[in-house]
């Protein structure tokens, strides 16, 4: 997981990671080399992840 982050992400991402465990979102961020928020919830959140920045307009 930490692969894909530090592939898919560059160091100026913001990042929040949303987890069930609050042990691994943390992990993968430090091993990732990123910086970012882990979330700790039962259920997964509500807004889907976006692939770019939000678009204006």
């Amino acid at each position: 997981m930490a692969a894909l982050i530090r592939e898919h992400t560059s160091s100026k991402d913001k990042l929040v990671v949303h987890t069930r465990d609050p042990a691994p979102g943390g992990e993968v961020l430090c091993r990732s080399g990123r910086r970012g928020l882990s979330v700790m919830g039962r259920r997964a959140p509500e807004v889907p992840a976006m692939a770019g920045p939000p678009r204006r307009g």
